[in-house]
């Protein structure tokens, strides 16, 4: 989606306005064209922002007024969640909480009622834990499909 919106911005379709300022570098000695190189610097940074920066840039295009922010912050959690079980053996700790900006989070149990978890405590996830994820990343595909920009 990004390289899209810097597509659209150098072809003149569309201003992305929204990017503002950033540092590019360009090597002289490439045979690459000049604006091949930064579009290619350009996503390269883009790539390596955080998850927050990514999806609140995206979301500042694709979705103006923030609608189903609640949506957003559950696809957030489990970015955290997945980066927890790979890195942490599913613990939760003090970056996790940080990075979402709470001092615990909320997930479905099996019978789809919510359990809070907190720092050092052991994500456990259930199927409608997983449903609900899904729902939010449909509901902000369709959210973000619709713009018209």
């Amino acid at each position: 989606m990004f390289c899209l919106l810097v597509d659209k911005h150098f072809s003149g379709e569309r201003r992305f306005e929204e990017l503002k300022k950033c540092q590019i570098f360009v090597d002289f000695r490439e045979s690459a064209e000049l604006i091949t190189q930064v579009k290619g610097d350009l996503i390269k940074n883009f790539d390596f922002d955080a998850y927050k920066d990514k999806v609140k840039l995206i979301n500042s295009v694709f979705n103006p007024t923030s609608n189903r922010a609640e949506h957003l912050f559950n696809i957030h959690k489990h970015v955290q969640i997945r980066n927890s079980i790979q890195h942490k053996n599913g613990t939760i700790d003090q970056f996790f909480l940080k990075d979402l900006g709470v001092e615990r989070i909320a997930l479905l149990d099996r019978s789809a009622n919510e359990r809070e978890y907190g720092l050092n405590d052991n994500i456990e996830l259930s199927i409608p834990e997983f449903d609900y994820f899904r729902r939010s990343i449909v509901l902000i595909g369709q959210t973000w499909r619709e713009w018209h920009g």
